[in-house]
């Protein structure tokens, strides 16, 4: 069985190992999300509260009221069904479901039922209306389409009754028969349903039941109205959260944070870090009015990468000014260490289908094809700054430089969270792209070895541009691949760099190259 201690976390506070936290958390698989915990923990509760509160105090009351034992066998029912249901049914994903469709049920039935038991509106003190908790109920632990089935179904019984009411104080107008939903008078103690000793009997004209109808089924309509409209209003709220959260941070993060962790700091192998800057944009600024060269080009700009991240399911870091930073392979890294810590404790009879559920299929993807996602999302940046320089008639390039390595990363802040990452490699890939030519993406050579066989089945020219000094680094060996077809460049290197083709002098164009869309490239790792 899987171990869903996480889900006794909310938004970083332990959630009380009360019962009602624990039948929510038997009925829910490990994966739901905090809030719809929070959802069945409050039904549990409210069911709870009902079954073993409720219901015995209701039952106690009329018995001792003297009301018959058929009408205390009506609150006694709904503890009978509910309570073996929450104390030994809550041990399923799909019972969940299954409890709140017959707790709906009950609520909607065993009120009405009660108020025909006790004599009517006035004796049982308008006890019907409970039964509003049903619809109402349903805006707060179901989704908005159930909760209006739920309320027309309501609205019918409730117009039902008062239509027969209208009918039985139509009849009583030129007859003394009973009402059903009327009730007698409090001093009346021994008539009965068959028309004996009715002279007390209180009997609302067809005019007093339209206003009754309209009265309080209005204000029933509000009241529901005004929960589902706060619910949906949670809803979108805590939605608009969740994106924000996942924005900024990682998925897999944003959730170990949700789930209780304060300090997540961890070590990652393997990952492919991307730095990008905009050639000239500083110099620029001078030239350009800043409500276009930031409200609107660079604007367009990161918001166009952005959209080319979340297509290849790649985390951006941060921006500063013009400069642009993302890291692939964090999310496998945690897919892969999620699914190790889950190996050793559960039990994986049956449980395959847990396994390697990674986000958005991120844990099928080897290092190796994340790699050659971001040299496909690097040429993709470029091609998405070529179209917006031409809609707004500028030409800027962007440099830029990747290396893969071993990182830490973390969240750092208390109140302001910031996902970032150290290393060596950042270091490198950060020199990658400072030492780079404008147009063109510079790798490392252990990127380059890396998903040589990758680039090349993809048909991408590959330059060797041979050793050049990098600051701090030393001479390294990098490897260029032309994104900008608009112009060729000199390359310059310490050792008289070249195709790795062997062709000499100027950089020749890289092959018109059909980039293949995210998720597409399985194939290419050998």
């Amino acid at each position: 069985m899987e171990d869903c201690s996480n889900l006794l976390f909310f938004e970083g506070k332990p959630l009380k190992n009360k019962p009602w936290h624990r039948m929510a958390i038997n009925s829910s698989p490990c994966d739901i999300q905090p809030n719809e915990l929070i959802t069945r923990s409050s039904f549990m509760l409210f069911s709870s509260l009902n079954a073993f509160i409720a219901a015995p105090v209701l039952t106690t009351f009329y018995t001792l009221r003297g009301d018959g034992h058929h009408v205390a066998l009506n609150p006694l029912s709904y503890f009978a069904i509910m309570a073996p249901l929450l104390m030994f049914y809550t041990n399923g994903e799909r019972h969940y479901d299954n409890i709140v469709i017959i707790h709906q049920i009950l609520i909607l039935v065993l009120p009405i039922c009660l108020q025909y038991q006790l004599g009517g509106l006035i004796d049982s003190g308008a006890i019907f209306l409970g039964s509003l908790l049903c619809p109402l109920g349903a805006a707060f632990f179901s989704t908005k389409k159930v909760a209006m089935k739920w309320f027309v179904l309501y609205f019918f019984v409730f117009f039902g009754l008062f239509f027969v009411e209208y009918s039985y104080n139509t009849a009583a107008s030129s007859s003394s028969s009973s009402s059903i939903f009327i009730s007698t008078n409090d001093n009346d103690t021994s008539g009965d349903r068959n028309g004996n000793n009715n002279e007390d009997k209180l009997v609302l004209s067809p005019r007093e039941c339209v206003f009754f109808f309209m009265n309080i089924g209005g204000v029933l309509f509000i009241t529901f109205s005004v929960g589902l409209m706060f619910r949906t209003k949670l809803d979108s709220e805590y939605k608009k959260s969740e994106r924000l959260i996942d924005n900024v941070l990682p998925k897999s993060i944003a959730k170990r944070l949700k789930e209780g962790e304060s300090h997540i700091i961890e070590n990652f192998d393997g990952v492919t870090i991307l730095f990008a800057d905009l050639v000239g944009f500083t110099s620029a600024a001078a030239e350009y009015q800043p409500s276009f060269l930031i409200g609107m080009f660079l604007r367009d700009v990161f918001s166009a990468w952005d959209q080319l991240l979340i297509m290849r399911n790649i985390d951006k870091i941060k921006t500063i000014g013009d400069a642009f930073m993302a890291v692939g392979g964090i999310e496998e890294n945690q897919a892969r260490s999620s699914s190790r810590k889950a190996g050793d404790r559960v039990n994986c009879t049956g449980c395959s289908s847990h396994s390697g559920s990674g986000t958005n299929g991120s844990s099928q993807r080897s290092a190796t094809q994340v790699t050659a996602e971001m040299v496909l999302l690097a040429l993709e940046m470029q091609q998405a700054l070529d179209g917006i320089n031409r809609r707004y008639n500028v030409n800027f390039k962007c440099r830029i430089g990747m290396h893969s390595g071993p990182v830490i990363a973390g969240v750092i802040g208390v109140k302001k969270f910031s996902f970032d990452v150290w290393g060596d490699a950042v270091n490198t890939a950060s020199r990658m792209e400072s030492h780079g030519i404008p147009g063109y993406l510079q790798l490392s050579s252990h990127t380059y070895k890396k998903i040589k066989n990758a680039i090349s089945s993809l048909g991408i020219d590959v330059i060797c541009r041979g050793r050049i000094q990098v600051k701090g680094k030393g001479r390294m060996k990098t490897y260029l691949i032309q994104m900008s077809q608009e112009n060729e460049a000199e390359v310059g290197t310490d050792d008289g760099g070249a195709p790795i083709d062997g062709s000499a002098g100027r950089m020749r164009r890289i092959s018109v190259v059909t980039i293949p869309p995210a998720g597409d490239i399985s194939s290419a790792e050998k």
